[in-house]
Protein backbone atom coordinates (compact mmCIF):
# COMPACT_ATOMS: atom_id res chain seq x y z
CA UNK A 1 0.00 0.00 0.00
CA UNK A 2 1.76 3.60 -0.68
CA UNK A 3 1.70 5.93 1.67
CA UNK A 4 -0.98 8.24 -0.33
CA UNK A 5 -3.88 5.97 0.03
CA UNK A 6 -6.39 5.96 2.77
CA UNK A 7 -6.49 2.80 5.68
CA UNK A 8 -9.50 2.51 6.80
CA UNK A 9 -10.29 3.43 9.97
CA UNK A 10 -8.78 6.58 9.45
CA UNK A 11 -9.08 9.94 8.99
CA UNK A 12 -7.62 11.36 5.39
CA UNK A 13 -4.98 13.59 6.22
CA UNK A 14 -5.53 17.32 5.47
CA UNK A 15 -3.10 20.39 4.79
CA UNK A 16 -3.26 22.06 8.25
CA UNK A 17 -0.80 25.02 7.75
CA UNK A 18 -3.99 27.19 6.81
CA UNK A 19 -4.77 26.69 10.69
CA UNK A 20 -1.53 27.44 12.42
CA UNK A 21 -2.12 30.38 13.93
CA UNK A 22 -5.44 28.61 15.33
CA UNK A 23 -3.78 25.72 16.43
CA UNK A 24 -0.95 27.61 18.62
CA UNK A 25 -3.73 30.63 19.73
CA UNK A 26 -5.96 27.68 20.97
CA UNK A 27 -2.95 25.73 22.70
CA UNK A 28 -2.15 28.90 24.88
CA UNK A 29 -4.58 27.97 27.31
CA UNK A 30 -5.79 24.91 28.98
CA UNK A 31 -9.08 27.22 28.62
CA UNK A 32 -9.21 26.45 24.97
CA UNK A 33 -8.34 23.07 25.16
CA UNK A 34 -11.00 21.80 27.92
CA UNK A 35 -13.93 24.16 25.83
CA UNK A 36 -13.04 21.80 22.70
CA UNK A 37 -13.24 18.69 24.79
CA UNK A 38 -15.68 19.09 27.77
CA UNK A 39 -18.76 17.95 25.70
CA UNK A 40 -17.41 15.82 23.64
CA UNK A 41 -17.45 12.53 25.12
CA UNK A 42 -21.19 13.36 26.06
CA UNK A 43 -22.26 14.17 22.88
CA UNK A 44 -20.02 10.74 21.18
CA UNK A 45 -22.16 8.76 24.28
CA UNK A 46 -25.81 10.86 23.04
CA UNK A 47 -24.75 9.19 19.41
CA UNK A 48 -24.06 6.05 19.22
CA UNK A 49 -26.95 5.45 21.93
CA UNK A 50 -29.57 6.01 19.13
CA UNK A 51 -27.54 3.49 16.73
CA UNK A 52 -29.68 0.36 16.31
CA UNK A 53 -26.28 -1.42 14.90
CA UNK A 54 -24.78 -1.62 18.15
CA UNK A 55 -25.50 -4.13 20.78
CA UNK A 56 -26.68 -2.95 24.03
CA UNK A 57 -24.02 -4.28 25.94
CA UNK A 58 -21.40 -2.36 23.56
CA UNK A 59 -23.38 1.05 23.86
CA UNK A 60 -23.10 0.73 27.83
CA UNK A 61 -19.52 -0.36 27.57
CA UNK A 62 -18.51 2.53 25.16
CA UNK A 63 -20.76 4.94 27.45
CA UNK A 64 -19.30 4.22 30.58
CA UNK A 65 -15.77 4.31 29.49
CA UNK A 66 -16.84 8.27 27.80
CA UNK A 67 -17.62 8.75 31.36
CA UNK A 68 -14.46 7.94 32.62
CA UNK A 69 -12.72 9.87 29.60
CA UNK A 70 -15.04 12.92 30.74
CA UNK A 71 -13.97 12.42 34.44
CA UNK A 72 -10.33 12.77 33.63
CA UNK A 73 -10.84 15.98 31.99
CA UNK A 74 -13.37 17.27 34.44
CA UNK A 75 -10.60 16.62 37.14
CA UNK A 76 -7.56 18.41 35.79
CA UNK A 77 -10.04 21.05 34.79
CA UNK A 78 -11.38 21.37 37.99
CA UNK A 79 -7.58 21.53 39.80
CA UNK A 80 -6.82 23.82 37.43
CA UNK A 81 -9.74 26.03 38.34
CA UNK A 82 -9.45 26.07 41.72
CA UNK A 83 -5.68 27.38 41.32
CA UNK A 84 -4.44 23.43 42.55
CA UNK A 85 -2.04 22.63 39.03
CA UNK A 86 0.39 24.15 40.60
CA UNK A 87 1.67 26.08 37.54
CA UNK A 88 1.80 22.74 35.22
CA UNK A 89 -0.87 24.41 32.85
CA UNK A 90 2.17 27.73 32.27
CA UNK A 91 3.83 25.02 30.54
CA UNK A 92 3.13 25.57 27.34
CA UNK A 93 3.69 21.40 26.38
CA UNK A 94 1.24 20.34 28.64
CA UNK A 95 -1.43 22.66 27.55
CA UNK A 96 -0.44 20.94 23.40
CA UNK A 97 -0.30 17.40 24.89
CA UNK A 98 -4.20 17.90 26.29
CA UNK A 99 -4.83 19.26 23.24
CA UNK A 100 -3.58 16.10 21.54
CA UNK A 101 -5.50 13.88 23.42
CA UNK A 102 -8.81 16.32 22.97
CA UNK A 103 -8.41 15.92 19.34
CA UNK A 104 -7.45 12.26 19.27
CA UNK A 105 -10.91 12.19 20.87
CA UNK A 106 -12.39 14.55 18.25
CA UNK A 107 -11.11 11.76 15.96
CA UNK A 108 -12.40 9.11 17.12
CA UNK A 109 -15.69 10.57 17.22
CA UNK A 110 -15.51 11.74 13.30
CA UNK A 111 -14.36 8.37 12.49
CA UNK A 112 -17.76 7.11 14.18
CA UNK A 113 -19.67 9.62 13.14
CA UNK A 114 -18.80 8.99 9.37
CA UNK A 115 -19.31 4.90 10.08
CA UNK A 116 -15.47 4.05 10.15
CA UNK A 117 -15.83 2.66 13.44
CA UNK A 118 -19.57 1.17 13.72
CA UNK A 119 -18.26 -2.36 14.80
CA UNK A 120 -18.70 -2.51 18.69
CA UNK A 121 -15.39 -3.99 19.75
CA UNK A 122 -13.14 -1.54 17.85
CA UNK A 123 -15.30 1.32 19.21
CA UNK A 124 -14.53 0.18 22.52
CA UNK A 125 -11.03 -0.46 21.84
CA UNK A 126 -10.74 2.71 20.54
CA UNK A 127 -12.32 4.74 23.48
CA UNK A 128 -10.18 2.60 25.98
CA UNK A 129 -7.01 3.37 24.01
CA UNK A 130 -8.20 6.81 24.83
CA UNK A 131 -8.36 6.13 28.17
CA UNK A 132 -5.05 4.91 28.47
CA UNK A 133 -3.86 7.85 27.31
CA UNK A 134 -5.37 10.46 29.24
CA UNK A 135 -4.71 8.17 32.31
CA UNK A 136 -1.06 8.36 31.29
CA UNK A 137 -1.52 12.29 31.33
CA UNK A 138 -3.21 12.30 34.66
CA UNK A 139 -0.45 10.49 36.32
CA UNK A 140 2.04 12.54 34.89
CA UNK A 141 -0.03 15.86 36.01
CA UNK A 142 -0.32 14.05 39.83
CA UNK A 143 2.87 13.40 39.62
CA UNK A 144 4.34 16.96 38.84
CA UNK A 145 2.32 18.47 41.72
CA UNK A 146 3.46 15.78 43.99
CA UNK A 147 7.29 16.78 42.95
CA UNK A 148 5.64 20.94 43.48
CA UNK A 149 5.32 20.01 47.01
Amino acid sequence: MSGQENVEGQAPKSDLEAFRGLIEYMSSSPWWSHNMADMLPLDFALSFALNKELRDVDKLDAALSLGEVKGFIELVWSAYELGLSGGFFDNKDNVKRFMALASELMTVYLNYKAGQLNDGEKLIMAVNHLIGEFKSFLLDFLEYLQDKT
